[in-house]
């Protein structure tokens, strides 16, 4: 079985960017409801960096 590290260094970056851009407008959408819901102080501009540093962590990029 591979290590995380060695699996990550078989992703494409093609496949990383579809990965993000996937995340990133699934929780932008999750938000989106939540504020329509009444949720205050929600900044959708903050999810960027959170799913970079997600991904940092698990080490997929």
């Amino acid at each position: 079985m591979f290590s995380i590290c060695l699996f990550t260094s078989f992703i494409h970056d093609k496949d990383i960017d579809y990965i993000m851009n996937s995340l990133q407008l699934k929780v932008k959408a999750r938000l989106e409801k939540r504020i329509i819901d009444g949720y205050k102080g929600i900044n959708l501009s903050l999810v960027e960096p959170f799913v970079v540093d997600a991904l940092k962590e698990l080490k997929v990029i």
